[in-house]
């Protein structure tokens, strides 16, 4: 197959910084009172708000979801319930048999 010298250092380019590179994080230090009171503040203002906001006044933590779900279940053989009566169910049955 016949590449163009450009084509195939531009694809390996691609291929060699993009796919079969990866970047960490570096974590830097930076001795600044006022950033670091910044940080705080912003993350003090943050936490308060979930506190207070979403958790005290909206009561956040009280609210329910409304199910919503079908559930079947598939009888092979017998099945037997004893709410009120006791009632033998038979697969093939469509009424129940009442127990005497």
């Amino acid at each position: 197959m016949f590449l163009l010298p450009g084509i195939k250092s531009i694809s390996h380019k691609i291929i060699y910084s993009g796919l079969l590179t990866y970047s960490t994080v570096k974590i830097v230090r930076i001795p600044k009172t006022t950033i670091a009171l910044l940080n705080r503040v912003l993350q003090s203002i943050v936490i308060t708000f979930i506190a207070v906001y979403i958790i005290w006044y909206k009561k956040g933590y009280q609210q329910i979801e409304v199910p919503r779900g079908i559930s079947i279940i598939k009888v092979k053989g017998l099945a037997k319930t004893t709410l009120n009566d006791t009632l033998y169910y038979n697969r093939t049955d469509n009424n129940p048999i009442k127990s005497k």
